[in-house]
């Protein structure tokens, strides 16, 4: 255990000291929808050989992957191949009506594991998952990784239907960008069975103005109180665009925590994670759940929260 730690702080630390540089996406292409287009991007690690797994990262509403280049360059450099979406022009409600080239991103290598990762409403997609036993044509969902999950109080009063139990209800307005949906639905099978062994590491900024933080600390107790597999990182001064801060202790905590996050579960070996805290960086902190908080939602009797 020490031993991975130890070579994940040491590179991280090399790598964080060198120069930037552009990240540049090994394949790319574009999905056209009623005259609109949806680009896609595939950055492959150098040894693709050796590729530990997939990334699916989901970024937000009107955003792309190239705003969050340091996290991806950095589960790159440990070998995953990532796969995002730049969809800026689409609209909460549209789907997608040519799917065969996301598609074509599902018929890769059956042995390596799948994690997904979303920022923001992406990060509330990415939680969806979790309302769904998924079959990934064999291989196995390791992990899911949010920054700043939109959920909440705020996201509430964006739009009130992306509050519900079941997203095959209304999966046009129910999911956040139904386009990822209908991704993940048309590339793999899904069953009805809800999962809580899949680990979750969340990073939730204290300084958000997007999402009421004390809202999303109420979801992670009730899903810890469920008897979900979640790590949540508390990061007080921390704003929504969590991931985004690049050169500062913030930004340090959160890629130094999720590459550890990663290696770990990559190996199966995730119930080490809780075990450690972030020593080095005091930025973020692992959350303590809450007893009486957890009561307290216990007396609702239903979910308050259901992301």
């Amino acid at each position: 255990m020490k031993k991975i730690h130890t070579i994940l702080l040491l590179s991280f630390l090399i790598g964080s000291l060198s120069a930037s540089s552009t990240l540049l996406p090994s394949g790319k292409g574009v999905i056209i929808r009623k005259g609109e287009t949806l680009k896609y991007f595939v950055f492959e690690p150098k040894n693709v050989s050796q590729q530990k797994g997939d990334i699916f990262y989901l970024p937000s509403l009107f955003n792309n992957p190239s705003e969050s280049q340091d996290l991806l360059e950095q589960w790159v450099e440990m070998g995953f191949r990532v796969i995002s979406i730049k969809h800026r022009n689409l609209k909460i409600e549209d789907s997608l009506e040519d799917l065969q080239e996301v598609e074509k991103l599902t018929r890769i290598r059956q042995e390596v594991p799948i994690f997904v990762a979303g920022w923001s409403k992406g990060g509330l997609t990415a939680l969806r998952l979790l309302q769904s036993e998924i079959d990934f044509g064999g291989r196995t969902l390791k992990g899911i990784v949010v920054f700043a999950p939109f959920i909440g109080a705020a996201l509430g009063q964006f739009s009130p239907d992306l509050i519900h139990d079941d997203p095959r209800s209304k999966p046009e307005t129910n999911v956040s960008f139904s386009e990822i949906y209908n991704l993940l639905n048309n590339g793999f099978a899904v069953r009805n069975k809800k999962q809580k062994n899949i680990p979750i590491l969340a990073f939730i900024p204290g300084e958000d103005m997007h999402v009421d933080p004390s809202v999303t600390l109420d979801w992670v107790n009730w899903r810890y109180y469920l008897g979900y597999e979640i790590y949540p990182y508390f990061c007080p001064e921390g704003y929504h665009e969590v991931q985004h801060e690049t050169h500062n202790e913030i930004s340090n905590t959160v890629q130094y925590v999720t590459s550890l996050f990663l290696a770990l579960a990559q190996e199966g070996r995730q119930a080490d994670f809780k075990d450690l805290t972030s020593e080095y960086f005091s930025a973020c902190r692992l959350y303590s759940y809450d007893s009486r908080k957890i009561k307290s939602l216990k007396a609702l009797k239903t979910e308050p929260l259901a992301p």
